[in-house]
């Protein structure tokens, strides 16, 4: 039961003592083990005021969200390394498909001055690069062939040395973080795919590996296709992973690495990370209406906690357009 004299309180009383309760100097920190939120330091919440009686139940429901500023980190565990890691190789592995494609198109004309003049409304500093991919498509065609998965395996952010992706060696010179670069792309592709009539493209020469040529189809991939921000399960990798034929080079790419240069005597195997906006994003999908609207403070810090930043392509990239904003 509630006390008589405390019921008795004004409304806006009784809310200052709430605010006072629940609200926590450095507000809460999603666990990632567990999947709830604790205190900063790790400690377990208070919340047994709200089990007091139902007035005061039904009174603060919503308060220790709306009240606290909620933290997310990027996380890394030895255990899901496989998974964060098969998510990073198949979401590279998607991004040379669609850069190849798009680069095809275009050199068959598909992308139309219409074109050009949307996506330098949303990636201005895209525009001349992929002017530039689509003028000499045969300097691309010898850097992959075609053969994504390899190039993944290849590519240096894999290995001990290369932490930091070049531009992917096709928009050579370009600005700004990868995201946005995989996010132009994207945004290109699908304006061309909209464009494209039914049926097979009959113009295309060129052999693309992962599309069979028509409308439909390049849609359908680039709806398949992962964002930075996914957390899939491990059966979506996979089914994704099986349709691209990627079981041999998954395996070689778990195994240590040794450092082929002599200057250690030691074997490295790079760590991998879920964002802290892909962990934020997957949290509030699984609250109800209510608290996610109570949210007032809702913060995803990009800094790892300890240790060297993994390799990871979606590591580093904000909430998606229409989500919470993320801090520097």
């Amino acid at each position: 039961m509630v006390p008589r004299r405390f019921a008795s309180l004004p409304h806006e009383i009784r809310h200052l003592i709430y605010q006072a309760y629940f609200t926590l100097e450095d507000g809460y920190a999603f666990q990632p083990g567990s999947g709830k939120l604790a205190a900063a330091d790790g400690q377990a919440l208070d919340l047994a005021l709200m089990y007091t009686c139902r007035l005061i139940a039904s009174e603060t429901k919503n308060l220790p969200l709306k009240h606290n500023v909620v933290s997310f980190w990027t996380v890394y565990h030895p255990e899901w390394r496989s998974w964060t890691g098969r998510f990073d190789y198949l979401v590279r592995t998607q991004y040379f498909m669609q850069t190849h494609i798009l680069v095809e198109l275009g050199s068959l004309g598909y992308v139309t001055p219409a074109i050009y003049e949307e996506i330098g409304g949303k990636f201005p500093w895209f525009v001349s690069k992929l002017q530039q991919a689509v003028r000499s498509p045969e300097q691309y065609r010898t850097v992959y062939s075609g053969l994504y998965l390899d190039e993944v395996a290849r590519d240096r952010d894999w290995t001990v040395y290369g932490t930091v992706t070049s531009r992917e060696r096709v928009f050579w010179g370009t600005s700004g973080p990868r995201y946005e670069l995989s996010q132009a792309v994207k945004f290109a592709l699908r304006l061309v795919a909209q464009e494209l009539e039914s049926g097979p493209v009959s113009r295309s020469a060129q052999p693309i590996v992962g599309w069979q040529g028509d409308r439909k189809d390049l849609l359908d991939f680039l709806d398949e296709c992962f964002e930075p921000w996914d957390i899939p399960s491990w059966s979506d990798l996979e089914a994704v992973g099986q349709r691209l034929g990627d079981e041999e080079k998954w395996d070689r790419l778990q195994l240590w690495e040794l450092d082929n240069w002599g200057r250690f005597n030691v074997a490295h195997r790079s760590k991998y990370r879920f964002s802290a906006a892909a962990v934020a994003i997957r949290f509030l999908r699984h609250l109800p209406d209510s608290k996610r609207l109570s949210l007032s403070h809702n913060v995803a810090r990009r800094p790892h906690r300890g240790g060297v930043p993994g390799t990871s392509f979606q590591w580093s990239h904000p909430f998606p357009p229409g989500k919470s904003k993320t801090p520097n």
